[in-house]
């Protein structure tokens, strides 16, 4: 709300620095128009039932003054709640842009209750000084373990160097590690599809040989007459054909046909 007025120029009239002129006065009349549009915004910043309270006053300044009597707190309480919650802050599972950037806000906002005074002398910029390296150690222990070793270079280091540069190691060190995340996932991915078309094609050609070439454990050739599927004890040529029976040549190999040719002659 101060920067709003600020911005607007209208500061003095809700600090009350700037005092109403006397009726007769030509300025009285812009005065009035003033403090009404101040007036307005505080009334329509408000919720209903607080904006109830000050519709009987007459002066932005007194709205101002009782807002501030009634809502400020002491800075005391403010300072003890932002430091507990920065000392619980830690990064968890968020994002070391997101666990960053809250420990800033957090970080800023203790900064204006306790601002450092802007002075040239060698102690204050020794406490300036000091005051950046407990920013820097408050982020570094919210780190998650997984960053130690990087921590532990970056505490090392003769000169401790500014929050921005340590947050800005710490992002590129998450970024190298969702790249190398990506390259073995991806890796990964690779080798099981090319496995998996391996065996695949390996059982589609164990599928094709056995098709082309099917195994046969009852096949037998009779040792007398050379045809396949007899025997010497079923042979039709040392027991007899059965009644119409007929020669089947596909049943005939090379060395039976031989030995049909051997056996005409000699009959």
């Amino acid at each position: 709300m101060s920067t709003a007025l600020s911005a607007k120029n209208k500061t003095a009239f809700a600090i009350g620095a700037l005092k109403k002129p006397n009726d007769d006065d030509p300025l009285v009349n812009a005065w009035i128009r003033c403090n009404d549009i101040v007036f307005s915004w505080f009334k329509n910043s408000l919720s209903k039932m607080v904006a109830s309270s000050i519709l009987y006053m007459t002066t932005a300044a007194d709205v101002w003054k009782d807002l501030h009597e009634r809502f400020s707190q002491s800075n005391r309480h403010k300072v003890f709640q932002l430091r507990k919650a920065l000392s619980v802050h830690n990064q968890e599972n968020s994002s070391v842009i997101d666990y960053f950037t809250e420990l800033k806000s957090l970080w800023n906002e203790l900064l204006s209750f306790k601002p450092i005074p802007a002075c040239g002398f060698t102690s204050m910029k020794t406490l300036i000084d000091d005051h950046e390296e407990q920013y820097v150690m408050q982020f570094l222990i919210g780190l998650n373990d997984s960053y130690s070793h990087i921590r532990g270079q970056v505490l090392l280091m003769d000169l401790l160097p500014s929050i921005n540069n340590v947050f800005s190691l710490i992002l590129q060190e998450e970024k190298q590690r969702g790249l190398s995340n990506g390259s073995t996932q991806h890796l990964s991915t690779s080798t099981a599809l090319v496995s998996k078309t391996s065996t695949g094609n390996s059982n589609l050609k164990g599928s094709g040989r056995r098709h082309e070439q099917p195994v046969r454990k009852d096949k037998v050739i009779c040792n007398h007459c050379g045809y396949i599927s007899d025997t010497v004890d079923k042979c039709y040529k040392i027991h007899g054909y059965p009644p119409g029976w007929k020669s089947n040549k596909n049943k005939l190999s090379v060395s039976g046909a031989v030995n049909q040719v051997s056996a005409d002659r000699n009959t």
